[in-house]
Formats: structure tokens, C-alpha cells, sequence
């Protein structure tokens, strides 16, 4: 069985309709975003939009790839994505998509899966959040109550809540998280004052989630995409998404007052039980902030820091050398063998972490994986004709390839630690469903399993990874006696049970 940190099954069938979410949509069946044309395909392809256009983590797919522990993220849709600009498209691409018959909000269906009244109304609507994320919180709710066919899955509280689930047959363990700290808040008025009232707002509905939610959030990120008025975050589209939609507003700035006082709600201890914080999608600059909060705020208190969905950094090993030199861009990018943004984690952050007794879910996203090397090696071996093999639509040469490009992050983590219990730390996270750009021959949750499967049998190939300096003989010594088949087992599934028996406790606060 398998475990992800990371994944978003509710959040095309949720966006389905406006205002109530199409009753034929579900989280269990597959869901062919709306408004799709082959066309829009074929340019996602070739202007690297990174995105797929069906349902990816629905729980029948969860199911058939044994993924049994999941934590399903909530994500009211930001206003940012309903704000597409197809005017800073470059000039050919945004030709053709007119021709086609794409707006800005018709992209906006097609690309994300959300039905374009509801990305009308979000575009029109004032930025309250709250209402939206209690809506479809509830709809989750309501959705595990009606199981489809063969699947069952079950909101949990605690770790002994999980294991009773684990114990029924075909029956996924959903552990309640949010994407984005930005569901707390009301911004109509002037985002430069903070005010007690405002403070006052952010404190109610963050004890409301503790205290009036069955099912608590067990993390929640503080950021995501765009500013969202409590500190800067990190980039993280790139293609023809970068062109049209500006993340530039507090873009890589660090954590104001209100989001500090967002982290110390969440973390406290006297408002209910302590939320955890997801360190994804923050700034270099609220990163730093936020480890300071803990060695003084927090000091005596081991309090584990998770990043559930992210790449790994092989360049600028400090957050300091990565404020001071920003290179989030294709171009800086082009020759580096890992993906090297800010949004991924670098060695500082992986020594926060492993100190802090967290955990790292890898993404399973050829993207932020890659940086521009492995993306040319990727295109190169999908091109080549593949050696035989016993699965045409798995050819040997690009499984090679994804795998280096996923134990290369892997090891790199591990590298920096240099600990046994390095390996403690990584999960996946997968994000699907977000806006990734999968591994192709490991497209949706269904593959999970041969994921696990192509994981072990490269260890076992003793195959090197170059790119990064890892001969065989370096990465044997890396692995600390551990055998291919037991890492396996950390990354895809203990590892991330042991987390929750430590912190996913009833009793913690």
C-alpha cells in the first residue's frame, strides 16, 4: 500500500458548476476537464504549459494504484488564476487561441477544470475566501458519505482513526489539509493596515477549523500562487502560464505581521489542537522568517516543519545566497540538471526540516523536478526509439530517465544530511490534480504502483547518475545499508506512517 502527502481529488469535481458543483461529477470517476480541445492539447504540449486535463487523483484511480493514505487538500480557487490577461500572451499563441475560440476565461476552464461560470464569478466577486473553503469542506464531506462502486474512503481524526480505516478492505484513509493560507481572509478593505478587527477575523475562522470541523486541518500552507496579504511567495508557473497570469504582486518578499500572527494561531496550543505548517509555496524571505519564528517564538518546542510537495536544490545551498541571487527564470535554469527556483527546497531548508523532525513529500512533477539538462535528456529519450521492452508504453529508455531525474533529487536530499535517518524524512507528495506536469508514463494516481516497482528495479540496475556525480559506489554508500526494497517502502508508504503516529495524535496540542 502507498501513501501521499500531497493530492487534490475534490478539486475539478468541487469546481464543476456554479453555483452548486455539477451533481454528476464525484470524486471517485474520472473527469475530463471542460471545454477541452485538441487543439489546446497540442499547444500545451508544445508551450510547456504543464498541465493534464483529466482527473488524476480520483479515488477510483487512488484505489487501483493502492494508494490508501491520503492527504486531500483544500483549495478555494485563487482570484489570480480568474485573471487570466491573454493580451501578454505572446503574439502567435494568443492569435490562435482566439481562433480557436479561447478567452480568458474559457483558457481558464480548460487549463485549471473549473467551470467557467465559477471562474466568472471568482473573477467578480470580492476576495473573501472563508465562505467557499466551509463550502467545499463540506462537499468533501458529503462525497466520502456516498461511496461509488468498489471504493470507500473515510475522513480521519488521528492515527487511530487511520489504522481502523486501513484495516477495512478497499477503503482510503483521507486526511483533511489546506493549500493556502489565503482561505482565512476577507480583502476588501486596505491590505496595508492591519487592524485588531482584521486580526480578530483571522483568529475566529482559524479556531472555527479547530474547534467546529469534524475533521481539523492537519497542515495547511500559508502561501500559494499570489499575494495573499500575509507574506511573499515563491514563483511557480513558468510557459505560456507565466505570460498570462502576473504572480508579481509581493512576489518573494518575506512574512508580515498578519502572517505571523496567521502561524502563531495555527500553531497554537490554547485555540485548539496545533495546526502544522506547510512550508510549500513560500518565499526564500518567509522561509528564513518563519524558521526565526520557531528558534524564538517556539524555542523548547520541537515543532515539525512539513514541505509536502517539492523538488530539491542542488545550487545555492543558503537562503541568504538565494535572496541575494534570484535566478527564478527558464533562462538561469537552462543548464542545471535539477530544478533549481526558489520554490524548491534547498539545503538549509532540508536541515530545518530533518532537525525539526518533519517531513518532505517529493513531487511528482517532471518540471520541478528537472531543471533545463534533464528536461533536453527527457525530450531526448522520448524521441529515441525505445528498446525493447515488455511495456510499449513504458520504454525502458524514459523510465531510465525519470528515474534518474527522481532518486537524483532523492540522494541530493540525502546528501546534504549525510545522516542514516536521512531517509526518515521523504515521502511523496505528488500534487496531482494540481497544475503539475506529470511524468508521463507515471501520468495519475493509477501508476503509483509501478512507480514503486520502477523505483526499486533502478537501485537494483546500480545505474549512475552522472549529471549529479553519483556512481554507483557513492550512491551504495548513500542508501546506509538500506536495500533497494526497503527504501521503497520508507518513501512510499512507512515513512510517512511513522510521521502520523508521532504527530497525528488526538491528544497532541
Amino acid at each position: 500500500m502507498f501513501a501521499d502527502l500531497h493530492v487534490h481529488p475534490g478539486l475539478k469535481p468541487f469546481h464543476s458548476g456554479h453555483p452548486l458543483p455539477d451533481a454528476n461529477k464525484n470524486i471517485y470517476a474520472d473527469l475530463d476537464n471542460p471545454g477541452v480541445k485538441d487543439f489546446l492539447r497540442w499547444l500545451a504540449n508544445v508551450a510547456h504549459m504543464g498541465v493534464i486535463f483529466y482527473s488524476q487523483s480520483n479515488l477510483e484511480r487512488m484505489r487501483f494504484g493502492k494508494v490508501r493514505v491520503a492527504c486531500v487538500s483544500l483549495y478555494p480557487l485563487e482570484k489570480g488564476f480568474a485573471k487570466v490577461d491573454l493580451q501578454e500572451a505572446p503574439f502567435l499563441q494568443r492569435e490562435i487561441l482566439r481562433l480557436f475560440g479561447y478567452d480568458d476565461i474559457h483558457l481558464v476552464e480548460a487549463v485549471a477544470g473549473v467551470q467557467k461560470d465559477k471562474v466568472a464569478f471568482i473573477r467578480n466577486t470580492e476576495d473573501d475566501y472563508f465562505p467557499f473553503l466551509e463550502q467545499e469542506y463540506q462537499y468533501m464531506l458529503a462525497q466520502t458519505k456516498t461511496p461509488e462502486a468498489n471504493t470507500k474512503a473515510k475522513f480521519v481524526r488521528d492515527f487511530t482513526e487511520l489504522k481502523t480505516v486501513l484495516a477495512e478492505p478497499d477503503t482510503i484513509a483521507l486526511i483533511n489539509t489546506i493549500e493556502g493560507a489565503h482561505v482565512f481572509g476577507a480583502y476588501s478593505q486596505d491590505d496595508s493596515v492591519i487592524t485588531p478587527e482584521r486580526l480578530k477575523t483571522y483568529s475566529e475562522r482559524i479556531a472555527h477549523v479547530k474547534n467546529v470541523w469534524e475533521f481539523p486541518p492537519f497542515f495547511i500552507s500559508l502561501q500559494h500562487h499570489f499575494w495573499n496579504h500575509l507574506g511573499g511567495h515563491a514563483r511557480s508557473l513558468s510557459g505560456l502560464l507565466s505570460d498570462v497570469v502576473n504572480q508579481n504582486d509581493h512576489m518573494n518578499e518575506g512574512l508580515n505581521e498578519l502572517g505571523k500572527h496567521v502561524i502563531r494561531e495555527l500553531l497554537s496550543n490554547q485555540n485548539g489542537k496545533r495546526i502544522l505548517v506547510d512550508i510549500k509555496h513560500m518565499s526564500a524571505r518567509s522561509r528564513k522568517d518563519f524558521y526565526g519564528m520557531l528558534k524564538t517564538e517556539f524555542s523548547g518546542e520541537k515543532i515539525p516543519i512539513i514541505c509536502s510537495h517539492t523538488g530539491i536544490m542542488d545550487q545555492r545551498e543558503t537562503l541568504n545566497r538565494i535572496i541575494a541571487e534570484p535566478q527564478d527564470t527558464e533562462e538561469a535554469n537552462a543548464n542545471n540538471y535539477l530544478h533549481n527556483w526558489s520554490i524548491n527546497l534547498c539545503k538549509e531548508d532540508i536541515l530545518n526540516i530533518y532537525r525539526s523532525g518533519g517531513l518532505i513529500g517529493i513531487q511528482l512533477d517532471e518540471k520541478r523536478l528537472g531543471g533545463g539538462l534533464a528536461q533536453t535528456k527527457l525530450t531526448l529519450a522520448k524521441k529515441k526509439q525505445p528498446q525493447p521492452s515488455n511495456d510499449p508504453e513504458r520504454p525502458w529508455l524514459v523510465r531510465e530517465e525519470y528515474m534518474k531525474l527522481l532518486w537524483g533529487n532523492i540522494f541530493t536530499l540525502v546528501r546534504y544530511i549525510r545522516q542514516p535517518d536521512a531517509w526518515d524524512i521523504i515521502t511523496i507528495g505528488s500534487d496531482m490534480d494540481g497544475l503539475i506536469n506529470p511524468m508521463d508514463i507515471y501520468p495519475d494516481s493509477t501508476y503509483m504502483d509501478e512507480l514503486a516497482e520502477d523505483m526499486r528495479d533502478f537501485l537494483l540496475s546500480k545505474t549512475p547518475i552522472p549529471e549529479l556525480n553519483l556512481r554507483p559506489e557513492f550512491i551504495k554508500n548513500y542508501m546506509y545499508g538500506y536495500t533497494p526494497e526497503e527504501l521503497v517502502n520508507k518513501i512510499m508508504f512507512s515513512n510517512m506512517e511513522d510521521f502520523l503516529e508521532k504527530n497525528f495524535q488526538d491528544h497532541l496540542a
